[in-house]
């Protein structure tokens, strides 16, 4: 049996093979690697910050029109009296994102897409403590207290600065709404190629 993650995957990835391409137009693909600094906001408050990391495809079949497939992943720790509590959340969200060029070298864009969020909340407690209610073992001391899945809106915008022809870096910000009053947003910095 397939889990839902893959399954999404393979959904998203599947919508980049239905990008429309203006006939006689030269395609372009990009790839890209990021991390940043993000922030994440639940039904419990501020749960912090972390560093993010994923990476990006774009599909661009014009020069001005981009749809992109996004992947990240963070992890939130917090360290109390007697337990330590840590949130782990990933999102892959398809995209749509508009651009244009702003100087010789750079590029700037926005734009944004529907897609999957995952959040899994987990509780460390000193083993003999009772278990948290509604929760798994996962291993001694360890609890999975909640596994929350469900859309996510993004938004992100920011600039292509091209080193040469093919490589780039990416600085943008992001930000994501899901379940509710679950909130990430961000700055995160790329280092794409382009073929």
């Amino acid at each position: 049996m397939f889990d839902e993650r893959i399954c999404s995957l393979m959904f998203a990835a599947g919508l980049l093979l239905l990008v429309p391409v203006p006939s006689g137009a030269q395609v372009a693909v990009e790839v890209i690697g990021h991390t940043g600094a993000m922030k994440a906001i639940a039904d419990e408050g501020d749960l912090g910050t972390f560093v993010p990391f994923g990476g990006s495809v774009a599909v661009l079949p014009t020069s001005k029109i981009a749809f992109e497939l996004d992947f990240q992943v963070g992890h939130v720790r917090q360290q109390g009296a007697a337990e330590t509590r840590s949130w782990r959340r990933l999102h892959l969200t398809p995209g749509i994102f508009y651009r244009w060029r702003a100087q010789e070298r750079i590029s700037l864009f926005f734009g944004g897409g529907l897609g999957f969020h995952e959040e899994r909340i987990r509780l460390e407690i000193p083993p003999g403590s009772p278990a948290p209610p509604n929760s798994t073992e996962v291993q001694l001391g360890l609890y999975d207290t909640a596994r929350l899945k469900g859309l996510a809106l993004n938004f992100r915008g920011g600039a292509g600065v091209r080193l040469n022809d093919r490589i780039f870096i990416r600085p943008e910000a992001a930000l994501w709404f899901a379940n509710g009053p679950r909130i990430t947003s961000g700055v995160r910095i790329g280092l794409g190629y382009r073929f």
